[in-house]
């Protein structure tokens, strides 16, 4: 899902997105290393998400198993939370981090 967010936040178009950056694994390593103390955050953000997601479409819906009009909407009705705007920031950070600190991979 974490992949599926930043892919929303920073879209593959006619260039590169946050997913051919790898966004998805310099988020997965700030959270275990300089920005650790975001894993709670993340983690409940995420919950709740999955949450309201099955509460939406279903028991075995994901938030990446979603249509992009149905992710677009759903981060729409989190987009002021703190979990969204940390999301938000990592994916960005991910995106233009130089290669040394995790970001832009390949």
């Amino acid at each position: 899902d974490v992949d599926a967010i930043a892919s929303r936040i920073i879209p593959t178009d006619d260039v590169p997105g946050a997913h051919e950056a790898g966004a998805l694994y310099f988020i997965d390593n700030t959270l275990t290393t300089f920005a650790k103390e975001q894993a709670p955050l993340f983690d409940q953000g995420l919950s709740d998400l999955a949450k309201a997601v099955k509460a939406k479409h279903g028991a075995t819906a994901t938030f990446a198993s979603l249509t992009p009009v149905d992710q677009d909407a759903q981060l729409k009705l989190i987009e002021k939370t703190p979990f969204f705007g940390a999301m938000r920031y990592a994916t960005i950070a991910g995106f233009l981090a130089h290669p040394r600190s995790g970001g832009k991979r390949d």
